[in-house]
């Protein structure tokens, strides 16, 4: 259960970093 909060997480935080750097290049992503 543990292991599944830490990646859910760390998907959430990838996920969040993936679309600053893509509004920052304005280029849209789909």
């Amino acid at each position: 259960m543990n292991n599944i909060v830490k990646f859910g997480y760390v998907m959430i935080i990838f996920l969040s970093l993936f679309f600053v750097v893509a509004d920052a290049y304005g280029k849209p992503i789909f």
